[in-house]
């Protein structure tokens, strides 16, 4: 799910909402765009899915403004800057969706969450998501170029 949100008051787009994800990740190239400055050092790295490793910039909260005209909410997000390669600005997970406590529906393409007394609803931006799609596509091809190791053997000698 690709949406956008409101962080260190500049509109952020491209922002993947990740179930899966135990990390908030904010971009080291969106992070200079925004100016940050208070940038925590920490030490450690980030482990995808294959097992790729990403050494970890820095830890920065910034207040998140969730939603649009059928309501917002604005909550810290305690975000991990990493240094690499991807066709999102942000990534947000489970840390922040369970504090805004949204229910994600990936059938109807939307999150929504509680805003005092009303319910409200963030629509995917499908044409951006699309894009997004693609773009990693043409990440993943240029970050991966596998060279091909060629051994002679002489079985029977």
């Amino acid at each position: 799910m690709v949406i956008s949100v409101i962080a260190a008051e500049y509109k952020i787009e491209r922002v993947l909402i990740d179930q899966g994800s135990s990390a908030n990740i904010l971009y080291w190239t969106t992070a200079k765009k925004l100016g940050i400055q208070n940038l925590t050092k920490c030490q450690g790295a980030l482990y995808g899915f294959a097992g790729e490793r990403v050494p970890i910039k820095g830890i920065v909260e910034l207040e998140t403004t969730f939603g649009d005209r059928s309501g917002v909410r604005t909550i810290p997000v305690l975000y991990t800057m990493v240094d690499t390669e991807a066709s999102y600005n942000i990534i947000i997970g489970r840390p922040t969706l369970n504090r805004l406590e949204a229910v994600i529906s990936t059938h109807h393409l939307c999150m929504k969450f509680l805003t005092g007394r009303t319910v409200a609803t963030v629509w995917v931006d499908a044409g951006i998501a699309r894009r997004c799609y693609e773009d990693s596509l043409k990440v993943e091809s240029t970050s991966k170029k596998l060279g091909v190791n060629i051994l002679d053997f002489d079985l029977y000698p």
